[in-house]
């Protein structure tokens, strides 16, 4: 039941799955707004509603995530989400 997984950006994750049972991860960081980093890997990121208590996420600088839609509705205690250099076109807010 862990709350954080720490800075995962300098893993360059391809992709990232949450568990099939609903975590109580508060914080994941995939992505660095450093202007050095840039993960063009990252292509795939399922939340679904495994992910309730998901406060804050970042995939700053994951262009593998470009032109498509996030879908973070069922994150309903979401406060922060940075997505900068993403190329997401769009976000489905709780």
């Amino acid at each position: 039941m862990l709350k954080d997984l720490g800075d995962l950006s300098p893993q360059y994750l391809g992709r990232f799955v949450f568990p099939e049972k609903t975590t109580k991860l508060e914080t994941l960081v995939l992505g660095n707004k450093n202007n050095k980093y840039y993960n063009p890997n990252f292509s795939s990121l399922e939340i679904g509603s495994k992910a309730p208590y998901l406060k804050k996420l970042d995939i700053t600088n994951c262009s593998g995530l470009g032109n498509r839609t996030l879908d973070i509705s069922q994150c309903k205690k979401l406060q922060e989400l940075y997505a900068t250099g993403s190329g997401i076109t769009g976000v489905t807010l709780p």
